[in-house]
């Protein structure tokens, strides 16, 4: 058992450890000027996934910890240490290219064969075999193709044909069915309505989101309490968030009157039944309903962002908005477009909040696709349609999924 010497740059900073080497491995590097003063020779034992940054004595070094995992290496009596270029690694560049860089500089290990006597041979103690990985996955995978993926291609499949409950005769329609839903004037109402609820519910769930995780990021007494309070809009089911918003909007002595009586104003219909304010009120409810989740997912790397960058920030004189949009916007703007795709199509199947607070009326003002196939499948009995319309909500989802997963792996290939 020897040691690998490698040749790392000088750094203050902390890098994953190359291919080949694990926890309880001897990780030995050329160390920094001050510490070959101090007659260190750069070698410690690994015992976590990062470089060591400090450089012990030869009289220092420790053995690894019980039950931490350990790799062998097998070397003949001419060991080859793997070549690790000097490339600089760290400084003034871009995470993007410390990773580019860091890639480029692993090592690339032969395989074991048993026989090869040249060779650096790795062997993992406790990794699981291929078959063992298949026999573990594969109850896994007969539930989740019995109870999503069979069911799924089979209503696929359903699309095509006139399936139906009450269909004695099974019949092959092609896309028919589709050409018949693209040309009701309903199902494209539907689509801009949920167009254009999609387009200013998911900015104002991010902006207000946004605004309650910046607010709960200073520490305050009680804190872990609003936080918990924060939460339960997201955590009622929308259909009870749907009859507790009709109730206090259109019921006798509810919110919404009791706000017109405060005002002197005389006693009107509730807002969601009104034409050009239901498709309105859909959206503030929705977002009254998920602005907290996004608080929720935002508040954790916003606490990541050290204290001292927002105290330069205010001896430089920068105001809450040059604060956010030059040191917070920038941290979580992965975070961001990852919780804004995740709205979207949320957004795009709306169907429980609307279903109990409109029904889809006045007239077809806050009619969705998801509300249409569940009317047209379940009270027109038109099974096909509806399966055609959910359908299309799918192919729409997927379509925004991989574009974003595309554009993503676009920017962290670049």
């Amino acid at each position: 058992m020897k040691a690998v010497r490698t040749s790392l740059p000088r750094h203050d900073r902390v890098a994953e450890f190359p291919e080949g080497l694990a926890l309880g491995d001897q990780a030995c590097a050329d160390p920094p000027r001050d510490a070959r003063r101090d007659g260190a020779e750069g070698c410690q034992t690994i015992r976590s996934g990062r470089w060591p940054t400090k450089w012990p004595s030869s009289t220092s070094q420790s053995e690894p910890e019980v039950g931490e995992p350990t790799l062998q290496h097998a070397f003949t009596d001419e060991p080859r240490a793997p070549d690790r270029p000097g490339a600089r690694l760290w400084g003034r560049r871009s995470p993007d290219a410390r990773l580019r860089d860091l890639a480029a500089a692993r090592p690339r290990l032969p395989p074991c064969t048993g026989s090869s006597r040249d060779r650096l041979c790795v062997e993992f103690k406790g990794m699981l075999t291929r078959p063992q990985q298949v026999a573990l996955l594969a109850p896994f995978g007969v539930l989740v193709g019995l109870a999503l993926v069979l069911p799924m291609l089979l209503g696929l499949l359903s699309s095509f044909t006139n399936y139906g409950p009450g269909e004695i005769e099974l019949q092959l329609t092609g896309v028919q069915n589709y050409s018949r839903l693209l040309a009701d004037p309903e199902f494209a109402i539907a689509a801009r309505n949920v167009v254009i609820f999609t387009a200013v519910a998911v900015p104002a769930e991010l902006a207000v989101g946004f605004a309650l995780a910046s607010l709960l990021r200073s520490p305050f007494r009680g804190r872990r309490i609003v936080r918990v309070l924060f939460l339960l809009p997201w955590l009622v089911s929308p259909i009870a968030s749907g009859v507790m918003w009709r109730f206090l909007l259109g019921a006798p002595g509810g919110l919404f009157e009791f706000a017109l009586a405060l005002l002197h104003r005389p006693a009107q219909s509730s807002p969601a039944g009104q034409p050009g304010l239901a498709l309105a009120t859909v959206v503030a409810i929705e977002v009254w309903r998920m602005a907290p989740l996004v608080a929720f997912l935002l508040l954790p790397a916003m606490e990541r962002i050290p204290s001292e960058r927002f105290d330069e920030a205010r001896l430089n004189g920068a105001g809450a908005f040059m604060t956010a949009r030059t040191i917070v916007l920038p941290a979580l703007r992965p975070l961001l477009l990852t919780v804004a795709m995740l709205l979207v199509g949320l957004s795009l199947g709306t169907f429980d909040a609307v279903l109990i607070l409109t029904g889809g009326g006045p007239g077809s003002e806050t009619m969705t696709p998801a509300l249409y196939s569940y009317q047209q499948a379940i009270q027109s009995n038109a099974w096909p349609i509806g399966v055609a319309a959910a359908w299309l909500i799918v192919a729409a989802v997927a379509l925004i999924g991989t574009a974003y997963v595309r554009g993503t792996r676009a920017r962290y290939t670049a």
